[in-house]
This record gives C-alpha cells, structure tokens and sequence, in this order.
C-alpha cells in the first residue's frame, strides 16, 4: 500500500510540476498581443476624434458660406440694383457685408472672424459673370471660408450669381 500511495504522489506531483502556471515567455507573448490591441484601439480612436473635429468645422464653414452669400443679397435687395451695381467686381477686392448700413465694407482678404470662430477667416469677392452683355445686370458672389486645424488647413467655397431680378 505503501509503494501504492507513493505512484499516487509521485503523479500529482508530476501533474503539479507540468502544469505548475505559465512561463515568462508565454506572459511575455500575452503582454506583447495586449499592447498591440490597445495602440491600434487608441490610433482609431484619434482618427476618429480628428474626422469628428474635420467634419463639424466642414458644417460651420458651409454654414457661414452660405450666411455669407444671404448676407450680399440682402445688402443687394436693400440697396437695390443701380446702387449695388457700383461695387467693383473683379478687381481682387474683399468685402464684408454691413446690414446695418446696408453696405459691402471693403476688408483684409481674408477677413479674420472673431469670437469662436476665430480659426475661420472669410473671403468675398465680387466678380464679372463672363457672359457678354450681363456687365451690368449680373454680378457673379464667390464666398471661401478657410481654416486650419492639425490635420492641415482647409476651405469651403460657393459661388452664385445675383441678378438685377426687380427689372429682368
């Protein structure tokens, strides 16, 4: 019995010793495949953050463009034709339109915005239609809203023409 209770011993000694808990190589294996989870987790998360920021200053630029582009027609429609007529048009002029006044107020180009939306900056400019004949009923409005964030600087843009509507 003896001898019988020592193979007993000697048997979950060995299972004991054979399965006794994991090498330094296996935890080291286990930390490295960690490791590289959690860096590639985290670059998808700042790509992420950044496509996030990119489009919601993409949305404010729009936005503004488009204020912008309603902002010259309202000076248009307050002024009427003859008067909004005179501002030069093609000369690489930049405007910012007044609606106090109403008046297109000659600016730096491009004209800084203040506030929180100090990291756009704004260009208006008045430019010829191209088409022979529409000198002095057309006058064609392209508004560049430009901003830079760490992903690189970026614009969004829009052009419309505004007509001498009243008497067309």
């Amino acid at each position: 019995m003896n001898q019988n209770h020592n193979n007993r011993l000697s048997t979950i000694d060995y299972r004991l010793s054979t399965n006794g808990g994991q090498t330094l190589l296996e935890m080291v294996a286990a930390l490295g495949v960690a490791v590289i989870i959690i860096v590639a987790l985290s670059i998808v998360i700042v790509r992420s953050i950044r496509s996030t920021q990119v489009a919601k200053n993409q949305s404010i630029a729009t936005k503004l463009t488009e204020e912008s582009i309603e902002s010259v027609r309202t000076v248009r429609d307050q002024l009427g034709w003859q008067q909004f007529a005179t501002y030069t048009a093609g000369s690489g002029t930049c405007y910012r339109a007044d609606l106090a006044t109403p008046a297109l107020v000659t600016t730096t180009c491009p004209e800084l915005l203040s506030g929180e939306l100090s990291q756009f900056s704004r260009k208006i400019n008045l430019l010829q239609t191209g088409v022979a004949g529409q000198e002095n009923t057309h006058r064609a409005i392209e508004v560049e809203i430009i901003w830079q964030d760490p992903s690189g600087q970026h614009n969004s843009k829009a052009r419309t023409i505004l007509t001498d509507w009243q008497t067309l």
